[in-house]
């Protein structure tokens, strides 16, 4: 379901520490980002191919720190192939953009599978 940005901003606000939000890329606004991020739940968010932040900072997981609107974020580049019933292959590229620093709690594999079971 699609939500206009300002309902899921609305949508942000009954998050708290507690929660983690897994998003696609429709919500990678700095604005929703930002809002999430007020709340103090934690995010895994699919980011836009054409958005690239600024590297801080090369993890050793492959990640990378950033900053998106003053909010500190981890970013993960990750390829995926993912096999369909009829055993066709789909490979994507995709960059995910999280609140999950820690490289050695939440390792990038770890978050790139749990972006992929959302």
């Amino acid at each position: 379901m699609r939500w206009p940005a300002a309902s899921a901003r609305r949508r942000a606000l009954l998050l708290n520490p507690s929660m983690l939000l897994l998003a696609y890329r429709a919500f990678d606004g700095s604005g929703f980002l930002t809002a999430v991020s007020d709340t103090g739940a934690q995010m895994l968010i699919r980011l836009k191919s054409t958005r690239c932040p600024v590297i801080w900072a090369t993890l050793p997981d492959g990640s990378f720190l950033t900053r998106i609107n003053g909010r500190s974020f981890r970013t993960i580049d990750a390829d995926v192939t993912v096999e369909c019933g009829d055993g066709h292959l789909i490979h994507d590229r995709y960059r995910l953009a999280t609140t999950l620093l820690d490289h050695r709690t939440d390792p990038a594999t770890c978050l790139v599978r749990l972006y992929h079971e959302r």
